[in-house]
């Protein structure tokens, strides 16, 4: 099974997408979680396997730590017949007519790309909200807000904090993001 899913990912480009989906009809569905996690691990992109089960398609889903799962799958969730999960992982149903709607839609409409309208790149989603894109701003409060309860959560399971540091391109790199996250 992950062989399969790499020569589609790798056939389709598929890891150009935010979102990974795989389409792998012939695979059991009680692999597909398996194929996700390994697949999540070698692209570090969220990924979904999806497969055809006894009522229709049958799908699992596993994340990366930037991506909420079940968020996505709420933006989406028209197209599916059941879903649910947390954060890092996610089950789902629909009809097979979906299964490219939902690769589709998934990329276009859930996460920051969806929501802004602009891009998946932070930095031009930063730009187009200084410059009054009000859907960018939307995005950027969304993020902010969910970070911000994130640090939350943390600074109470760990009994406080003496220091919160920023990592990685949207911390190191955007003061206006830490301030942001911070403010509150």
């Amino acid at each position: 099974g992950v062989k399969l899913a790499k020569e589609q990912i790798d056939a389709d480009k598929l890891y150009d997408q935010d979102v990974i989906v795989v389409y792998l009809p012939r695979v059991h569905e009680s692999l597909a979680g398996i194929i996700a996690g390994r697949i999540r691990e070698q692209y570090y992109h969220p990924v979904f396997v999806l497969t055809d089960g006894e009522d229709g398609v049958k799908g699992s889903g596993r994340s990366i730590e930037s991506y909420h799962m079940y968020d996505g799958l709420v933006e989406v969730r028209e197209l599916l017949t059941k879903f649910g999960g947390h954060k890092l992982a996610a089950g789902l149903s629909l009809e097979a007519e979906n299964v490219e709607k939902f690769r589709e839609l998934l990329n276009k409409k859930s996460g920051v790309l969806g929501i802004s309208g602009v891009s998946s790149d932070f930095r031009d989603v930063l730009a187009a909200g200084e410059a009054g894109n009000e859907r960018a701003k939307l995005a950027l409060e969304i993020f902010y807000y969910k970070v911000r309860t994130q640090i939350a959560a943390y600074i109470g399971a760990m009994g406080g904090v003496d220091v919160i540091v920023f990592t990685a391109g949207i911390g190191e790199n955007s003061s206006i993001t830490r301030k942001e996250i911070l403010k509150n």
